[in-house]
């Protein structure tokens, strides 16, 4: 062999081998999921994984860090807990339209000193949940005062009022027009204990 074909046979062949060997690499990596790429998309990347990093940081911290809500100032026309209400009277009432119109009773225990019992009152109110319950419940709100009052009527719908207050009572008559079954008993937030008022 001539040097000069000696020389391009050995060009070549290192050509050959240079060739194979990346696409030996290349495939090396597609097999593992690796991918080569160039410095702007890796600059792209890094940038997406920064944004998605802050983020989760973002929602994390809405979620889980503590929330300090300011509650709106109370409007005594508003109160929810009329303390010139007959509780008895109006939960006879709430029975007799719900034997009419099928409807669920709910009788909620509170108090207008306490601030849960307002919030509780205010949520059913709003729009999102009226649309919801308007055909469903007949509402009865019975005031407890400071623990002192119509605990009877509690009594009687199997209502513990021990642990605090909103509480509520879920029932429905049944075929038998003078029985009131009870299909729910919830604590809805008793973090209230009993005996305490607000200002205690």
């Amino acid at each position: 062999m001539q040097p000069r074909a000696v020389r391009y046979s050995v060009l070549i062949s290192f050509l050959a081998g240079l060739v194979a060997g990346m696409l030996l690499h290349r495939g090396l990596l597609w097999r593992s999921g690796l991918v080569v790429m160039d410095e702007q998309r890796l600059e792209q990347q890094l940038n997406l994984v920064s944004a998605l990093q802050e983020e989760n940081r973002q929602l994390n911290e809405a979620l889980f860090s503590p929330q300090f809500r300011a509650y709106p100032p109370v409007d005594d026309g508003e109160l929810p807990y009329d303390e010139n209400v007959d509780a008895r009277a109006a939960v006879n009432s709430a029975r007799d339209r719900a034997l009419h119109d099928g409807r669920f009773v709910m009788v909620t225990f509170g108090a207008n000193w306490c601030q849960d019992c307002r919030t509780l009152h205010s949520h059913l109110k709003s729009r999102e949940v009226a649309d919801y319950t308007e055909n469903l419940f007949h509402f009865v709100n019975v005031n407890v005062g400071k623990f002192n009052k119509n605990a009877d009527i509690a009594a009687e719908l199997g209502v513990t009022l021990s642990k605090g207050i909103p509480v509520a009572d879920f029932s429905i008559l049944t075929a038998s027009l003078s029985v009131l079954r009870t299909k729910a008993n919830l604590s809805l937030r008793a973090i209230i204990p009993r005996g305490r008022s607000s200002n205690s």
